[in-house]
């Protein structure tokens, strides 16, 4: 997926390409920017796209999937997503990537606000375009809904290494050590591939030059 290009088809200024689940602005345990201080854990440079898309193709084919009739054998894959103008862009941009550059067709499945919700809720989907946010100012907010059981885990992920990095950290009386469990959460879970996150939503602030001393609180 090319996270520029889609923040660029979404002609959206507020919108950035993702450089991991948790967005930048999340604190850290230990007062620091989460994403800064973890650095990204997905790649968007442009000078190294298509060499990720060749190391598709070749997963592809290390899972046996080595010629058009066998991937025509994954059946129907579909993208679930809303009827709005955003994000059926958004589909029929990933619908045509995934065609171009791995040769699987994925047929789009739009539903209005109440039919996503029941689908999305009932884990009748393949592949699903939904948001996330988080309610309090941390990167367990956004970590935690994965874990097995929660009833935000939409995609049904179950991973025992997961839940106990996480059981730990929410355990742990460190704040250095949650800190580091929450960033091996996080990577753990974006390299198991069910969760891909494409764009971070972002506000824009104009402070008068003669405020002093301002600070922020969780909600910004």
């Amino acid at each position: 997926i090319d996270r520029a290009a889609v923040v660029k088809s979404m002609a959206d200024p507020t919108l950035i390409p993702a450089e991991g689940l948790v967005p930048h602005g999340i604190r850290t345990a230990e007062g620091g920017d989460f994403r800064q201080v973890n650095g990204a854990v997905i790649d968007n440079d442009p000078d190294t796209y298509q060499q990720r898309c060749q190391q598709a193709v070749t997963l592809l084919r290390e899972a046996g999937f080595t010629r058009p009739e066998v991937i025509a054998s994954l059946g129907t894959v579909t993208l679930l997503h809303r009827s709005t103008p955003a994000q059926t862009t958004l589909a029929r941009q990933l619908q045509q990537v995934w065609r171009d550059t791995l040769g699987i067709d994925v047929t789009l499945q739009s539903a209005d606000e109440e039919e996503f919700d029941q689908l999305l809720h009932g884990g009748e989907f393949t592949l699903a375009l939904t948001e996330i946010t988080a309610l309090y100012n941390d990167a367990a907010a956004y970590l935690d809904m994965w874990r097995s059981g929660n009833s935000c885990n939409y995609a049904q992920i179950g991973m025992n290494a997961y839940d106990i990095l996480m059981r730990v950290a929410a355990a742990s009386t460190s704040d250095e050590a949650r800190d580091a469990y929450l960033a091996d959460a996080e990577t753990m879970l974006l390299d198991s591939g069910y969760v891909m996150p494409l764009y971070n939503e972002t506000y824009t602030w104009l402070l008068r030059d003669t405020f002093t001393g301002l600070h922020t609180d969780g909600m910004g």
